[in-house]
């Protein structure tokens, strides 16, 4: 696949000729002097599972959305809550916010946004019949309640203090989304963009929305291409196939970019981090004294210097640097293999035979470390995490999928120590109360501590920044402490693009909001 690309990027058809569509590139100005079409076309890493944003779990999924789609409310680059669908809202006591929506919306079929749409949204998603995968995380809402056609009313079962933050950035659809056929695949939203076409693994195609309530697009389309390679997606940005591809990238690569004086190179200190989770219904993991033992292996200082040659940083803990949660205070275990087999030898793992592989009772060691192709970097941090184990006298067998069956096997329960990462996390409930709590639906390691539930539980019902920061560090020390997923790195973001690009804000959570402000200059 990687050669077909590299071959297409040769000629003079862009990157979708490689699977079979080709792409237009932005033309040049017509002979009477008209502006070039507005064109932007953005090299996607993961093609989207789903477009319904009720379903939606992943990255790539939400980049949709953010062209598509609306909440009520959007995060901006502060992560500010500032008014998008709701002009207005207020918070009248601990159990009740009250939305105020902006009037004149219209939905891409041509509806009027109501009320009733917002209620069938969030309905929708918090019935146990509709399966949502993140349904865990409207909980605290215990009915929503459209006062009238333009004021919707949330009455919550507990005080829930990152509402507006984890819950009302949700993209609104009509209120007879379900049955419209295959709205999973053409969602219709009221976004600044049309979702015309979606190739899956191909593209996913965009036009302006002239109706848009914020005003119309200067961009006439924006064209997705899904590039699963991060060094093929940036030599199409080098080849002028696409204009716009942003982490996860290659170190090299970006190094190679910020030489070239026709791109812009934005670096950021990311929202998110990159784990190695640990299966606690492993076998060989259950215990918590070889979990610890393993941990002591990890140079994570080489994977952020070197491996990623410094655009990410070494891990401590699960609360991220840069937030109003974070703290120095949780350490992770430190790099010591010596610690590491002395740990393990107090556990039974010893290596009885003399092969240079520990062993219990007959059984080998043996740990399967895996991750998915598409992340260079992830691969290199499996790679050297494998050598790393090896010298400690460990199996370590690495176990490589494409997303799709890497994380099929995580959600299943089929791994050992799986590599990957986790976005956004501007607040911390959605990731410790969603991820990590004992009875949580993604919680797929099988970490159970009754401690961890209630300081989780507790957090997010009171209101103070302070009293929760302390919460919320006592439960990163227990995730520390049980080896639930120990944090590698804490990631960087890079955006990096043609330097015709004007308007686009950079923003440490990936976000491509700001395309519906971007025009592309002569």
């Amino acid at each position: 696949m990687k050669k077909a690309w590299i071959l297409c990027l040769a000629g003079v058809l862009l990157l979708a000729a490689a699977c079979g569509t080709p792409a237009p590139a932005n033309p040049p100005a017509s002979e009477g002097g008209a502006p070039a079409q507005q064109v932007l076309r953005f090299g996607l890493d993961v093609d989207p599972e789903t477009l319904d944003p009720r379903h939606a779990r992943d990255v790539s999924a939400l980049r949709v959305f953010e062209l598509c789609g609306d909440g009520l409310i959007q995060l901006n680059e502060k992560l500010e809550a500032l008014p998008s669908l709701a002009e207005s809202w207020e918070n009248p006591d601990e159990l009740t916010w009250v939305f105020h929506l902006r009037q004149g919306v219209k939905f891409h079929d041509g509806s009027d946004l109501t009320a009733e749409d917002v209620k069938y949204t969030y309905d929708t998603i918090r019935d146990p019949a509709f399966g949502a995968v993140y349904a865990a995380n409207y909980a605290s809402i215990k009915e929503v309640v459209a006062e009238d056609d333009y004021t919707v009313r949330f009455d919550l079962n507990e005080p829930y203090s990152p509402i507006l933050a984890n819950n009302m950035e949700l993209t609104i659809v009509p209120a007879e989304a379900d049955s419209i056929a295959d709205f999973a695949a053409k969602p219709i939203g009221t976004g600044p963009f049309i979702m015309m076409e979606w190739a899956k693994n191909e593209k996913i195609l965009f036009e302006a929305n002239p109706d848009y309530w914020g005003g119309s697009p200067a961009l006439q389309r924006v064209e997705f291409y899904t590039i699963p390679s991060n060094d093929t997606r940036v030599s199409a940005l080098e080849a002028g196939d696409v204009d716009f591809v942003h982490t996860p990238l290659t170190p090299q690569d970006v190094d190679r970019i910020k030489g070239d004086a026709r791109f812009q190179v934005d670096e950021l200190t990311g929202l998110g981090i990159t784990f190695a989770a640990f299966n606690h219904n492993s076998p060989v993991l259950a215990d918590r004294q070889t979990r610890v033992g393993l941990s002591h292996f990890l140079d994570k200082e080489v994977m952020a210097r070197e491996l990623s040659q410094g655009l990410e940083l070494p891990g401590e803990s699960i609360l991220v640097p840069n937030t109003w949660f974070y703290s120095d205070e949780v350490k992770s275990f430190p790099y010591d293999p010596e610690q590491g087999k002395a740990i393990l030898a107090e556990a039974g793992w010893t290596d009885t035979d003399g092969d240079g592989v520990l062993d219990k009772d007959g059984q080998k060691l043996t740990v399967r470390l895996s991750t998915y192709t598409q992340d260079d970097l992830k691969m290199q941090y499996v790679e050297y995490m494998q050598n790393l184990f090896a010298q400690g006298g460990v199996d370590a067998r690495v176990v490589t999928n494409e997303w799709p069956t890497f994380i099929a096997d995580v959600q299943a329960g089929n791994y050992d120590i799986a590599v990957f990462g986790m976005l956004n996390l501007f607040d911390p409930d959605k990731y410790m109360y969603s991820y990590l709590r004992s009875t949580a639906g993604s919680n797929w390691g099988g970490f159970s501590s009754t401690e961890f539930d209630a300081l989780v539980e507790e957090a997010r019902t009171v209101s103070g920044e302070a009293e929760r920061r302390d919460l919320y560090v006592q439960a990163a020390a227990i995730n520390n402490a049980e080896v639930m997923h120990n944090v590698l790195v804490y990631q960087g973001y890079v955006a990096m693009y043609n330097n015709k690009i004007q308007g686009y804000v950079p923003h440490a959570r990936g976000s491509i909001r700001s395309f519906q402000n971007v025009s592309i200059a002569e």
